[in-house]
């Protein structure tokens, strides 16, 4: 699937950004990556299973009801046969990183990240939702830079940990309200949940 790149520079601008993971450290090698190559990746599209394989697609059914650590190990071992790229969950300052780059774009604001998502995600008060899960890449209003549903539609496990036991979440779900569960919001769930929605 199509792919957004980002690189070093943009990754480090932010104060936020440098702070790597919210809630720890523990992702270093993802941030060594970052350093080693000039940036990372980010895919266009949520995750979806087709024939059996972890895909980043338009049109498939979201991944969903799986566990941080199902989740976690299927994009590990995720391959688009293009390119030689390792592939990881992405932390908090990815998402940081993404969510400056759509205000200094001038696509979204500040308010609209981190106060109320509700206009352009697929939120239950969102004009138009859905209010139930859509395919990926769905519908033209929820995306940002052509990168779909990272508002809404379904949470997303990040790499980002507090502790042993959670996992924070990021994007809220299409049974939410978008002002109460804004996209850049870090949402705890138990590491071994699987309905995040």
């Amino acid at each position: 699937g199509k792919k957004h790149r980002f690189g070093i520079r943009t990754f480090f601008q932010s104060e936020e950004s440098r702070l790597y993971n919210y809630y720890d450290l523990e992702n270093d090698e993802m941030v060594e990556s970052i350093i080693k190559y000039g940036g990372f990746y980010f895919s266009a599209y949520l995750a979806a299973i087709e024939d059996g394989k972890i895909v980043f697609k338009k049109g498939l059914k979201p991944l969903d009801g799986f566990s941080y650590e199902e989740v976690e190990n299927a994009v590990k071992h995720y391959s688009d046969d293009t390119e030689n790229i390792v592939t990881c969950l992405p932390n908090g300052a990815c998402y940081d990183t993404i969510f400056r780059w759509f205000t200094q774009m001038g696509k979204k604001t500040f308010e609209e990240i981190a106060i109320d998502s509700s206009s352009w995600g697929n939120y239950c008060d969102s004009e138009n939702a859905s209010k139930n899960f859509t395919a990926t890449g769905s519908n033209k209003k929820w995306s940002v830079c052509n990168i779909y549903d990272i508002a809404g539609n379904l949470s997303e496990w990040t790499a980002e940990r507090c502790g042993e036991k959670y996992v924070a979440a990021r994007g809220g779900c299409c049974i939410d309200e978008g002002r109460l569960f804004p996209v850049a919001q870090r949402i705890l769930a138990p590491r071994d949940d699987t309905h995040l929605e």
